[in-house]
């Protein structure tokens, strides 16, 4: 996953630098997901996760503005820039996820699976032989 052996160089931002983030460790996921709702925020045909756990993470400046389009899942974004900055979701608990592309350097960690393949446009195709899932990749907390 990780190209170099510098993790305390990962940091990301929007566009306009409001909203910046540094991790302290490297990614525990990065994966592409095909969902509707992933593609509504970000007006992209796919995205692209890295999933940190949130006490890696320390926002440097604003903190992002929030929009929660389901009772359990607050997308982050910049108010300003409107850049799409990630997600936090109450069933995974103490983990973040930002788009790859906010990330200073988004070539660095290469996704590893597919996530929502059920909800893949017809039109898309990405030839590798990563893992697909059908919806989530990950175990959600139903208590949360």
């Amino acid at each position: 996953m990780k190209t170099d052996n510098s993790s305390s160089k990962i940091a990301g931002s929007c566009s306009c630098g409001r909203v910046r983030y540094r991790a302290t460790e490297d990614p525990f996921l990065v994966s592409y997901c095909h969902c509707t709702d992933c593609r509504k925020a970000t007006g992209a045909p796919v995205t692209v996760f890295v999933g940190f756990k949130s006490a890696d993470v320390q926002f440097k400046g604003e903190k992002p503005d929030r929009h929660r389009p389901t009772p359990t899942v607050d997308r982050l974004f910049c108010a300003i820039c409107g850049t799409p900055i990630g997600y936090e979701d109450d069933q995974l608990p103490d983990e973040i996820y930002f788009y790859s592309s906010t990330l200073e350097d988004p070539s660095r960690y290469l996704p590893q699976l597919h996530a929502w393949v059920s909800e893949r446009l017809d039109w898309l195709h990405i030839e590798d032989d990563l893992p697909h899932y059908e919806r989530f990749s990950r175990q959600r907390n139903s208590k949360a």
